[in-house]
């Protein structure tokens, strides 16, 4: 249990019960007792504790002070959130936050995508002057600034203004520079961008790949080729070891996937056996007693001319059952 100080002073608030409590703890184990009970009044020169549902004013004056403390699940401790795999969950009063985890960031408002890797090319402390700006907004350092352009998918370059903490994002990878300026500022292009500043695209799962002049259209992760064409990689036929023990390797597009085999879970890494439940043995050992019996009486409708050598089964399968009905009786 969390418990949050609201503060002390005058307060209006709706009480459902009156006790006694010798100290603040005492009051607060009684609140914590009570599924009624969100908010505790604490009159500590009274000795008196108001057990409170929700709900709460602040007062300008009152004839006495209270402390007033919040009853809070941390909900990231017992479980009780719906935070995804990439998010950490962050306790606050009275609720619960998603925070995504480092490497990762919040697209849209709703599930943390994973941080591009992209290469810089730096050109710092620098007079230039950038065309085909799309967007400045006022960011407290440069790192943050060229996450923010990380991040988006059409920012081909920032030009950061330590003077007054201005990040300029621009589209395409066009700048010059000039011999004087009033500000001088710092300029990162990504080094992996669309080649829109040449006038041509990379195709299809391929990027295009700029250093030191050179500007290249290369193969992404999960694909093969010069660049110029790019094939999906069965790196289930290509690698060995790909999959855990016990899985199989299934390619995809541009990756693979790991899937435990039947009769096993896990996440492809890892496979266990799956255990027998109690349920499915008793059905197996019920079919299986309705089989031989179906056996026997079948033996009997198709003897025909074959009657000892029909009988000799039956019996061998009498016994079976016979033996079968006498261990589970001293089970």
């Amino acid at each position: 249990m969390v418990w949050n100080h609201v503060g002390t002073g005058c307060f209006k608030y709706d009480f459902y019960y009156l006790v006694a409590a010798k100290s603040r703890e005492d009051c607060l184990q009684i609140c914590q007792d009570d599924v009624r009970c969100a908010l505790v009044a604490y009159r500590k020169n009274k000795h008196k504790c108001a057990l409170c549902t929700e709900g709460y004013k602040h007062k300008a004056s009152c004839g006495y002070r209270v402390e007033l403390i919040a009853k809070d699940l941390n909900e990231c401790a017992i479980g009780a959130h719906n935070c995804e795999e990439n998010a950490v969950c962050v306790n606050t009063p009275g609720s619960f936050k998603c925070r995504c985890k480092t490497g990762y960031y919040k697209e849209s408002g709703q599930h943390c995508i994973k941080v591009p890797v992209v290469e810089w090319i730096s050109y710092k402390d620098r007079c230039l002057e950038v065309t085909s700006t799309f967007a400045v907004i006022e960011i407290p350092n440069v790192e943050q600034c060229k996450l923010k352009c990380q991040i988006t998918v059409h920012c081909a370059m920032v030009e950061y203004q330590p003077n007054n903490n201005k990040c300029k994002m621009a589209k395409h990878r066009k700048f010059k520079p000039v011999p004087s300026c009033n500000s001088r500022t710092d300029l990162f292009v990504k080094a992996v961008i669309e080649c829109d500043n040449e006038g041509k695209e990379c195709p299809k799962h391929a990027y295009c790949h700029a250093k030191e002049g050179n500007r290249l259209c290369r193969c992404r992760f999960g694909y093969t080729g010069n660049g110029k064409i790019c094939h999906d990689v069965d790196e289930c036929s290509k690698y060995s070891n790909l999959c855990g023990q016990h899985a199989k390797c299934h390619n995809t597009i541009g990756n693979y996937k790991c899937v435990c085999l039947p009769g096993y879970h896990g996440d492809g890494q890892f496979c266990r056996k799956d255990k027998l439940k109690k349920e499915d043995i008793e059905l197996f050992e019920k079919n299986h007693k309705q089989n031989t019996f179906h056996t026997i009486i079948n033996l009997f409708n198709n003897s025909g001319s074959h009657c000892f050598a029909a009988s000799s089964q039956v019996f061998t399968l009498l016994a079976i059952l016979i033996a079968s009905f006498i261990v589970n009786q001293f089970q």
